[in-house]
């Protein structure tokens, strides 16, 4: 099928004058569908300049969701790990000021969603979901200080012994979970203003989707338009890509998106 290109974005391109623009819009239009990426910022420099690199940074500061690790001053959502102030080793996911025995997860100073859960200001034994400035023994999960839904979470300024999520302002110990002002031991996943070891992933005052690391994971492109081709790993279209060491001279970006196979826009971001 023929191409199609959209119109308005096409008119601000066509009204940059520079070098090579021709192959550059001959290559999108005749390579693009099978070799442009899904989403991809592309330096008007490529034209003279290939092969070039660009890289996708996981992203820092915001809000985490649906990873397996945990954020502390925002929101928790469908997260198995936790963050704290202090040293976390081995953890997959813990948080609190106290002691924890053989807990799972645990969150503080945020909101938690998508738990079992339930609160109170008391104490509650064998209780699948309990809250308070309490004791909590054999209870699946808890909170203080944040809202938790539909959570396997727990929290509270007590102690909580043979619980499935718990948090407290101590030390953890062999807990599967954990995070706090403490010590933690043989976890999984843990991070804040400490030291992290043998950590699936964390992340701190930043924004993670989806993503199974916080490290930068490096995407290189080369671009020939001589021999138009173009090659890369796969995207996911909410990634940003980042050049590594742009020339000087380099001054506008254009994203290429396919939207689908027959259809492709090249839009100008100013």
């Amino acid at each position: 099928k023929k191409k199609k290109l959209n119109k308005k974005p096409q008119q601000s391109y066509n009204q940059i004058d520079y070098t090579g623009e021709n192959e550059w819009l001959n290559f999108i239009r005749t390579q693009g569908e099978k070799t442009t990426p899904d989403f991809a910022l592309i330096p008007t420099y490529a034209l003279c300049h290939q092969p070039f690199n660009i890289s996708v940074q996981a992203q820092v500061k915001g809000t985490q969701t649906n990873a397996v690790t945990a954020q502390v001053k925002g929101t928790q959502t469908n997260a198995v790990t936790a963050q704290g102030k202090g040293t976390q080793t081995n953890a997959v996911t813990a948080q609190g000021k106290g002691t924890q025995t053989n807990a799972v997860t645990a969150q503080v100073k945020g909101t938690q969603t998508n738990a079992v859960t339930a609160q109170v200001k008391g104490t509650q034994t064998n209780a699948v979901t309990a809250q308070g400035k309490g004791t909590q023994t054999n209870a699946v999960t808890a909170q203080v200080k944040g809202t938790q839904t539909n959570a396997m979470t727990a929290q509270v300024k007590g102690t909580q012994t043979n619980a499935v999520t718990a948090q407290v302002k101590g030390t953890q110990t062999n807990a599967v979970t954990a995070q706090g002002k403490g010590t933690q031991t043989n976890a999984v996943t843990a991070q804040v203003k400490g030291t992290q070891t043998n950590a699936v992933r964390a992340q701190v005052k930043g924004t993670q989707t989806n993503e199974d690391t916080a490290e930068v994971k490096p995407m290189i492109y080369e671009i020939n338009p001589n021999k138009a081709k173009l090659r890369s790993n796969h995207l996911n279209q909410n990634e940003i890509l980042k050049l590594v060491e742009p020339p000087a001279q380099t001054i506008m970006t254009f994203r290429v998106m396919k939207v689908q196979a027959e259809e492709l826009y090249v839009v100008l971001l100013l």
